[in-house]
């Protein structure tokens, strides 16, 4: 069956076309190396999860602090992550914390938007004086006086952790638009913020 997957993608559809996609986790990126160079050519998307991400994020030039890193693994990953198709691979950016975690406005700035979706849960943009957007989602509710225009102060908490929409485990999910472009990758901007 496997083999079938190698040869025979199957496509999806969703609201935004039709994409090949692969979820693959793991605690090893060594178990799992020679399937993600043959089946990354063949999709649109792989999505990384599991242990195995940290060595993949090491690779990228990210810290994971004391989580499992395959050492001699770093090159290879890199390697991966450097070909054609890395930039396919997509690895996680929540942020796992205690339900009902206060959560603060990163900058000053405003509520952009805030309200319920499917797959988000509760959730709030926070537009950012500087021109960055940031959105907070899977929360378990808001923190009082939040709504669309509300002025913010850094620190001021907003919300509280939850697992709201498509979530089975707390966490903060959390996007960034730099400048209110295109989304970019968090980590390093949590990283800094939370040291």
């Amino acid at each position: 069956m496997r083999d079938r997957y190698l040869t025979e993608p199957t496509r999806k559809t969703s609201l935004f076309g039709e994409y090949d996609v692969v979820v693959l986790g793991g605690a090893k990126v060594s178990d799992k190396l020679g399937v993600i160079k043959a089946l990354l050519p063949k999709v649109d998307v792989m999505l990384v999860g599991g242990a195995m991400c940290f060595t993949l994020l090491v690779a990228e030039g990210f810290g994971v602090g004391r989580s499992l890193v395959e050492e001699d693994m770093i090159d290879s990953a890199a390697s991966v992550l450097g070909s054609s198709g890395g930039s396919r691979l997509i690895l996680p950016t929540d942020l796992v914390a205690a339900e009902g975690t206060p959560l603060v406005a990163v900058e000053s700035g405003s509520v952009w938007s805030i309200g319920y979706h499917w797959a988000g849960g509760n959730g709030l943009y926070i537009k950012g004086d500087s021109g960055d957007i940031y959105y907070y989602a899977h929360m378990q509710g808001y923190a009082s006086g939040m709504s669309a225009g509300t002025r913010l102060g850094v620190g001021q908490v907003v919300g509280y952790v939850g697992h709201t929409g498509a979530a089975s485990v707390s966490h903060l999910h959390i996007g960034f638009q730099p400048g209110g472009g295109p989304l970019v990758n968090p980590y390093q901007l949590m990283v800094k913020l939370c040291r």
